[in-house]
């Protein structure tokens, strides 16, 4: 059974805004009333990642131990660190929380519950996008079927059905455009040889390609007349 009570910010700001009962069957989350003024960085640090994953295995390891719910020590945790890191650093607390090698050895199934049952208490305390960041990575990053049960949770705790359908969405894929090819340089007519006047592109009637200019693609209607200016006379006969 999960219980919730809020507290008011003034709380938030001095203690971690949630309490962990591993003595008996009940663990207890608070809902936040408000995020802390300092809670509002998007990402978290490496240290600060270690520091949820060290907080995550400590719940557990405690849950197994005492016999109570893993799941509801899973969602505690994930539901404190959001509540000190900020609803916008939700996605990156997932993550870590996800990378925790003590849960390496939790069902699958069982850390989908717990992070739904951590989506349906920060929906109602930081906001529908808040939780979606929780689901849409268990969507990406959570093991093989944590995206059903966290579904089935989210849903049972009363998160926006929004919520408990994204993390059950296909994992998203940004694909990368490559460069537009450059376009190719025009090339300039080359300049005949010095004297030399080229004739019609048409080939006048009459005169036909040899075999050997017809090998290289030329043909009566595409072989030019080149003509050169007349040879200078000269002996005794030039009048």
């Amino acid at each position: 059974m999960i219980k919730f009570r809020r507290l008011g910010l003034k709380t938030q700001v001095s203690a971690v805004a949630i309490s962990l009962v591993l003595g008996g069957s009940v663990a207890a989350l608070t809902e936040l009333a408000a995020l802390p003024a300092f809670a509002q960085d998007a990402a978290i640090t490496a240290d600060q990642a270690a520091a949820i994953q060290a907080s995550v295995a400590q719940a557990v390891s405690a849950a197994q131990a005492a016999g109570t719910s893993v799941a509801e020590a899973i969602a505690a945790a994930t539901v404190s660190a959001i509540g000190a890191y900020g609803a916008t650093a939700a996605a990156s607390v997932t993550a870590a929380v996800l990378a925790t090698p003590a849960l390496s050895s939790v069902p699958a199934g069982v850390v989908g519950q717990g992070l739904g049952q951590a989506s349906a208490v920060v929906a109602r305390s930081s906001g529908a996008a808040a939780a979606t960041a929780i689901a849409s990575t268990v969507a990406n990053e959570g093991p093989t079927g944590a995206q059903v049960s966290f579904s089935a949770s989210a849903n049972a705790a009363g998160a926006p059905a929004s919520v408990a359908s994204a993390a059950v969405a296909a994992p998203s894929v940004t694909a990368a455009t490559g460069p537009t090819a450059p376009t190719g340089a025009v090339g300039v007519a080359a300049a005949g040889p010095a004297g030399l006047t080229a004739g019609a592109a048409v080939n006048p009637a009459g005169v036909s390609v040899g075999a050997a200019a017809a090998a290289f693609g030329l043909n009566t209607a595409n072989a030019a007349v080149v003509t050169a200016p007349p040879h200078p006379c000269s002996g005794p006969s030039c009048s």
